[in-house]
Parts: structure tokens; C-alpha cells; sequence
């Protein structure tokens, strides 16, 4: 079951935040700060989205790559400056373990494409 908190603006990005059900618990909520992404037959998609983890110190970006648009590999990195190794291996197993979670940054960035 998802649910999803209604901070919505334009048709940018969709929805800017969401929380999901995990094992009969709310996820952290997941705020959307910035997101883009490219396109070009030479590299593929590159994209990133920078975001904010409920009850987090630090804000993280998620840099994206598909070649097809359908497998996706990610580096995940505090945004600006370093922070908490167990906050940062918690929204990895979170990204690791929830598609839903995943899909929702990629989505973000997908909707930022520009050729």
C-alpha cells in the first residue's frame, strides 16, 4: 500500500513527496529537491535527483545511468557536505528493498528529461 502526501506542483515533478508501507510501517517521507536528467544515443540516460530523508540531517543525491531506460544503475552521495554512514546505509537498504522507493526518484528525474 503507498501512500502519498498531497505537496504536489505542476507537472514538473508529479508528486514532490511520498511514504510508502513497508512491513506494516510508514516509510521516512521523501522530499524531492531538484531533479534532472539527459538523453543522447552516445551516453544513454544520465540523471540525478537530490533529496530529503524525514528525520534526516542531510539532504543526498542519487546519481542515475540507463543505457535502455529500463535497468538502472545508482550512486548514492550526501549532497553537500558528509554526514551519518548509518543514515545514508539506511535510505540504501530503503532503495535496495522497496521499488516503489526507487522508482518514485527515478520517475522524478524521467520527468526533468531533456534531449
Amino acid at each position: 500500500m503507498t501512500a502519498l502526501a498531497f505537496h504536489c506542483r505542476d507537472n514538473v515533478v508529479k508528486c514532490l513527496e511520498k511514504s510508502v508501507k513497508i512491513d506494516g510501517r510508514m516509510s521516512p517521507l521523501i522530499t524531492i529537491l531538484q531533479a534532472a536528467m539527459t538523453y543522447s544515443k552516445e551516453e544513454g540516460y544520465v540523471g540525478k535527483v537530490e533529496f530529503q530523508v524525514q528525520d534526516h540531517k542531510l539532504p543526498y543525491e542519487m546519481t542515475l545511468y540507463s543505457k535502455s531506460g529500463r535497468d538502472w544503475s545508482y550512486g548514492l552521495h550526501f549532497l553537500n557536505e558528509s554526514g551519518s554512514e548509518e543514515q545514508i546505509l539506511e535510505v540504501e537498504d530503503l532503495l535496495e528493498e522497496n521499488d516503489e522507493w526507487f522508482d518514485f526518484l527515478v520517475d522524478a528525474a524521467k520527468s526533468k528529461l531533456q534531449s
